[in-house]
């Protein structure tokens, strides 16, 4: 019978003959038969019946020698103790399966008992085969699987967003496990100190690895960056006489962490006996190289969008989304220990002026020096952003006052008052500021608008100013708000209603033309003038529209008036306009398209319409404007220049734009006859438009006085109470009948 264990198939009563008389030869041969193994029968006493194969040496066993009937301890050293203890367990009654390494070679051995009909174990036997390249196979398959894994863990990882910084050290921890090497580490170049900075590390002892930078020439960097994509594979570093040498690193392998020409780093495999990397660990190591820096750029991308979108692009500073961010934080921080913030609005009164005529660059170069300055005054805990173009922002904590507050936004006044240096000049800004005090309970969105509303007061104020919201303030913005609803409506509720100022020459007051006022009829407040909408108008920019109809309704009554009155042929009609008329937002129609319309629609002479622009609006004018008011005279309209003198706008300057008219301020006019200063001024303005080819009006004639000295200092035309009030329609043409009357007469 045959008994089976394992590989060993054993026929026992073959064995009993082999046990009294020996193998014969052919039962020899046929055990040499089979490539690279080796049989042995052993009795109970460990002592070999026989023994065959080509490679007993494996065993320990010299086949050249007498070995049978020979003990084991006899014949094989110490070396092979795991062999005697398999042979004891088959005489034991156990069979067990070994594998063992001798000269270089790991054979696999089955022992097994050999069993008589009685159950008894009456000896052993044992065969052996050279399985190194099946575990070399093995182990090669294990290690591909090792990587594999390891690689799709670290990419799901990277693509779950795991941070750099945790990722780097779960790389090196899945290189060290997947090449079983004594030390990996991930390190970063700093190229501005030119430095190495350690940021992950398996196996390195801290005495000899730490995250302190380690300085680098400029060629060592090139050294370490040289193979580009490519792994670099060291098998044998002893004397290299280099930096891992030093350390005790025999073998090692170093993967390029980036592109060539900007490396992030360097992924170090090292190990501390000479190791044979193939060239597969070498392109696992650059994977997984690859695959950090991947997560790397994308972290660097995402953190740069993520500061673009929470910062301003021309000065750094963070933007009105996180300065929103920011101060709902700190509300719940004040709200929590029972404190208050503030928040301060700050608003450059001459920021278009500096812009449109020192050019965009000294613009840009201001808002720099702004956010540079105020970020150098705020404390630790405070914030400083831009909000919008020229408004800047602070969110200033543990504030224990409004007075408190208001010394902040003093200081912020003197730090910004300072004059900046731009295009080679010194300048000097105005600032209009507006502060907000809240102890928690209100809102981000809230808290600015407050802000803002106690800012737009500064402004009403003349600028220059800082202003501290109040439940007043509010009350008026409010009530501002509201007109401003009202107003929208007003043109198409034919609410609006045009009142006319003739103005006369000098010395016979012969009427020469009339100036179109606009006035609103609302429906709740009554008659409101000019100076309680047209700001309001200006700001939201229905100016636009408003200024089209003024311009459309007075050509049509002059149009009117020359076709009804004698008087009314030669009269002129002067309408104002704003800057927003000249250059108005993208898709709202131009004051050319207007004006050519209404002179079609009309059928008037061009040049019995005047366009009124005031001396601010001249002094802040730019390169576009000045072409639109160049544009417009050349369709034969005159441009008159109101309120001159309030600007004190150079000569220089009034010969760069195109005028017909000059009108002089009230102000000026107002003290003829009683302030002796007064005239030479008057004479000065006279005898600049004299020499400028300009015609003078002046404004605010209201005494006998003023007028008589008009006539002294040779002034040809005048406005004023004294003459004229603004009049609806239908009374300025009754005046206009009347007083062509008197000259038919």
């Amino acid at each position: 019978m045959a008994t089976v264990t394992g590989m060993v198939g054993v026929d026992v009563d073959v064995l009993k003959v082999m046990l009294a008389e020996g193998p014969s030869y052919a039962q020899r041969a046929m055990l040499r038969a089979i490539p690279g193994a080796a049989f042995a029968v052993f009795d109970r006493e460990l002592r070999l019946v026989f023994a065959e194969g080509d490679v007993l040496f494996a065993e320990g066993l010299d086949p050249e020698c007498d070995l049978e009937g020979r003990l084991l301890d006899d014949v094989r050293g110490p070396e092979f103790a795991p062999v005697r203890e398999a042979y004891v367990a088959a005489i034991d009654g156990r069979s067990v399966e070994i594998d063992f390494e001798y000269r270089a070679r790991v054979r696999r051995l089955h022992a097994a008992p050999v069993f008589d009909d009685d159950g008894r174990v009456v000896a052993g036997v044992s065969i052996s085969l050279d399985v190194t390249d099946q575990r070399r196979a093995e182990a090669r398959v294990a290690r591909h699987a090792g990587i594999q894994s390891a690689l799709f863990t670290l990419s799901r990882r990277a693509l779950d967003g795991m941070r750099p910084s945790r990722l780097v050290q779960a790389a090196a921890e899945a290189v060290a496990e997947a090449l079983a090497v004594d030390a990996v580490s991930v390190v970063r170049f700093d190229n501005d100190a030119r430095s190495l900075v350690t940021c992950a590390n398996v196996g390195w002892p801290v005495e000899k690895v730490r995250r302190t930078p380690v300085t680098i020439t400029d060629e060592h960097l090139a050294a370490l960056t040289a193979h580009g994509d490519h792994p670099e594979i060291h098998t044998d570093l002893s004397q290299s006489g280099s930096l891992l040498a030093s350390l005790g690193v025999v073998s090692a392998i170093n993967a390029v962490i980036g592109p060539h020409e900007r490396p992030f780093g360097l992924i170090n495999v090292s190990a501390f006996t000479q190791r044979d990397f193939s060239v597969d660990d070498g392109q696992f190591v650059q994977t997984v190289a690859d695959i950090l820096w991947s997560a790397i750029e994308r972290a660097e991308t995402e953190e740069r969008y993520r500061h673009e979108a929470l910062h301003d692009a021309l000065t750094g500073l963070p933007n009105l989304a996180q300065l929103k961010e920011r101060l709902g934080r700190s509300l719940g921080r004040a709200a929590a220990e029972r404190g208050a913030l503030a928040v301060v609005l700050v608003d450059l009164d001459q920021f278009k002026v500096i812009n449109d005529s020192l050019g965009r660059r000294s613009g840009d170069e201001l808002l720099r020096t702004v956010a540079s300055r105020l970020a150098a005054m705020v404390r630790t805990d405070d914030l400083v952003g831009r909000i919008t173009c020229d408004t800047f922002g602070l969110i200033c904590g543990g504030i224990i006052s409004d007075e408190h507050a208001l010394q902040i936004a003093d200081r912020v006044a003197i730090a910004l008052g300072e004059p900046y240096e731009l295009a080679g000049r010194r300048h000097a800004v105005k600032l209009s500021i507006g502060v907000v005090v809240d102890g928690g309970e209100s809102t981000p969105e809230a808290l600015l608008r407050d802000a803002d509303t106690a800012l737009h007061r500064a402004k009403e104020r003349g600028g220059a100013c800082i202003e501290l919201f109040t439940p007043e303030i509010r009350e008026r913005a409010v009530a501002r708000m509201r007109t401003e609803t009202d107003l929208h409506r007003a043109i198409e509720r034919d609410e609006l209603r045009l009142h006319y100022q003739p103005y006369f020459s000098i010395p016979d007051r012969r009427m020469l033309g009339v100036e179109a006022l606009v006035r609103w009829q609302h429906p709740r407040r009554g008659l409101l003038a000019p100076d309680e909408f047209i700001p309001l108008a200006e700001h939201t920019g229905l100016i636009v529209e408003l200024g089209a109809w003024v311009l459309g309704a007075a050509a049509r009554t002059l149009a009117t008036w020359r076709a009804t009155l004698d008087g009314a042929r030669e009269l002129s009609m002067s309408v104002n306009v704003s800057t927003r008329q000249l250059v108005p937002n993208h898709g709202q129609d131009k004051l050319g398209e207007t004006l050519h319309r209404v002179l079609s629609d009309t059928g008037l002479p061009p040049n019995l319409l005047a366009l009124e622009i005031t001396e601010s609006m001249l002094m802040n004018t730019g390169a576009e404007p000045q072409a639109a008011l160049a544009g417009l005279r050349d369709l034969g309209v005159q441009i008159m220049l109101d309120d001159f003198g309030t600007g004190y706008s150079s000569l220089g300057r009034l010969s760069e734009v195109p005028l017909d008219v000059v009108k002089i301020d009230r102000r000026f006019v107002n003290g003829l006859g009683e302030d002796h200063n007064r005239e030479p001024i008057v004479a000065a303005i006279i005898a600049m438009a004299d020499a400028l080819g300009l015609r003078v009006i002046a404004e605010g004639v209201e005494t006998e006085r003023q007028w008589q000295s008009l006539v002294s200092l040779g002034c040809r035309a005048a406005q004023g109470y004294l003459l004229a009030r603004p009049m609806p329609a239908e009374d300025l043409a009754a005046l206009i009948e009347t007083r062509a009357g008197r000259r038919a007469a």
